[in-house]
C-alpha cells in the first residue's frame, strides 16, 4: 500500500459485527462505500429462507390435536345450522414437508391443554370475519306486514304513521281513558298553574300528551321513533312518528311539533331530562322550528318523590310492575334498540322493529296508567 498519494487506505476500516437473529456474523462495509447488489440479494435471500422456515414449521402434537378438535365442533355445529360452506383452517391436517437444506427446529415445550371449544389463533389464517347471517335464514319481512300504517308526507319528505285507537289493542281502554280524564282534570292541570275553568273537557278535546321517544343512542345522534298517545273524541289514541331512514328524521319532527301545538300539556318519565332536550337539538340540528309546552308534567320526579326506598328502583317498567300491576310478555331490551334500528335501515327487516313500536307504545300506556294510580292512592 502507497501511501505517496496513488493509493490511499480505506478509512474507516470495515467492522465486524454479529446479530443472533441473523446467523453468522456480517461485515457492515463502509457508510461511503456501499455494497454491491450481489451482498444485498444474499442477505434477503437469508432472510426469506429463516421467514420460510418458521412458517412451515409443524405444530407441536398436543396443539394440533387441540386444532383438529376445534375443526370438528365448528363443522358440527355448522352442519347443525343448516350451512353448507363449512370453513377449512389451511394446513392444519396435512404433513409439513421442511425444505431442502433446512432442519425442521426443536420441539418447543408443551403448551397448557385448553378448554373444549377454545378458539386456535394461527397467523397464516384469513382474518376477514364472515358476514353475519339474519335469524330465520336470511328472511326480510317488510314494514309493511308487520305494523299497520301509512306513509304520509312531511317536511321535505316522508314518514311512516302509525296511528290506532288504543281500543283496539288494550280491552281496559275505555276505562283508562275515564280514570285518566278525572285525574288529570282536578290534580295535574292544578299542579302545573293551567286555567281551572273547564279543565276535563279541555283534556278530553286533547289538552293533555304523553310523550316518548326512541333514539339510536344517548348523545345528539338521530331519533327514529316518537310516541305521543292524546285523546280523540273521548278515547286515547297512540299516534307515532317512524322514520323508515335516516333522512325522514326531520319529517318525524315536524309533525310532532304539529301535534305538541294541539297539546301544550306535556306529560313524561325524564322527559325534562332526556326525551324534551333531545327533540330540542335534534329540531335545531335539522332545521325545524320547535314548539315548548306550556306545562311539563315529569313523572319520574313524581316517582322518586313518592316510592323512594320503597321499590328497587324507580325505572318505568319497575313502577310498571310494582305500582301499575302489569308486566310485559315479548319486549327490546332498551340498550338493543339502536342496534335493531341500523339493521332495519341496512336489511329493510322489520321484525325488530315491530317489537320496537311495541315496546314504546307500552311506556305510554304504562304512563297513563301511572298518572291515574299515583292520583288515586297520593291525592
Amino acid at each position: 500500500m502507497k501511501i505517496d498519494g496513488s493509493e490511499r487506505p480505506h478509512w474507516p476500516p470495515p467492522i465486524l459485527a454479529t446479530t443472533q437473529c441473523l446467523g453468522p456474523p456480517t461485515v457492515i462495509p463502509d457508510p461511503t462505500n456501499p455494497p454491491g447488489p450481489l451482498a444485498s440479494d444474499d442477505r434477503i435471500r437469508s432472510l426469506r429462507r429463516k421467514l420460510l422456515k418458521l412458517n412451515r414449521a409443524p405444530l407441536p402434537e398436543e396443539r394440533r390435536e387441540s386444532v383438529r378438535e376445534c375443526e370438528s365442533e365448528s363443522a358440527r355445529s355448522q352442519e347443525a345450522a343448516g350451512t353448507s360452506d363449512a370453513v377449512t383452517l389451511s394446513r392444519s391436517n396435512a404433513p409439513t414437508v421442511p425444505p431442502s437444506g433446512l432442519a425442521p427446529p426443536a420441539s418447543s415445550p408443551s403448551p397448557p391443554e385448553l378448554p373444549p371449544g377454545s378458539i386456535i389463533y394461527r397467523r397464516d389464517l384469513p382474518r376477514v370475519a364472515r358476514p353475519r347471517v339474519p335469524e330465520g335464514g336470511g328472511i326480510c319481512i317488510p314494514l309493511e306486514d308487520l305494523v299497520a300504517g301509512s306513509e304520509v308526507r312531511g317536511r321535505d319528505g316522508s314518514l311512516y304513521l302509525i296511528e290506532r285507537p288504543l281500543a283496539e289493542t288494550e280491552p281496559e281502554a275505555a276505562d283508562m281513558a275515564a280514570d285518566l280524564a278525572r285525574a288529570c282534570g282536578e290534580t295535574l292541570l292544578a299542579d302545573l298553574g293551567l286555567p281551572v275553568g273547564s279543565r276535563e273537557s279541555k283534556i278530553e278535546n286533547g289538552q293533555v300528551c304523553f310523550l316518548d321517544i326512541e333514539t339510536t343512542g344517548l348523545g345528539s345522534t338521530p331519533v327514529f321513533l316518537i310516541g305521543t298517545l292524546v285523546w280523540r273524541n273521548g278515547e286515547l289514541v297512540c299516534r307515532q312518528f317512524l322514520a323508515r331512514t335516516y333522512a325522514e328524521e326531520a319529517s318525524i319532527l315536524d309533525h310532532y311539533v304539529a301535534q305538541a301545538r294541539r297539546s301544550p300539556v306535556l306529560v313524561s318519565f325524564n322527559g325534562k331530562t332526556f326525551d324534551l332536550p333531545y327533540l330540542r337539538v335534534r329540531a335545531a340540528a335539522t332545521g325545524v322550528p320547535f314548539h315548548e309546552p306550556s306545562g311539563h308534567l315529569d313523572l319520574l320526579q313524581v316517582s322518586r318523590r313518592l316510592f323512594r326506598g320503597k321499590f328497587p328502583d324507580c325505572k318505568l317498567q319497575t313502577l310498571e310492575r310494582y305500582v301499575c300491576r302489569r308486566s310485559r310478555g315479548e319486549d327490546i331490551p332498551g340498550h338493543d334498540i339502536p342496534r335493531a334500528y341500523h339493521d332495519f335501515v341496512r336489511t329493510g327487516d322489520a321484525r325488530e322493529i315491530a317489537i320496537i313500536v311495541r315496546h314504546n307504545q307500552l311506556d305510554l300506556i304504562t304512563m297513563a296508567h301511572l298518572v291515574t294510580r299515583i292520583v288515586q292512592e297520593h291525592s
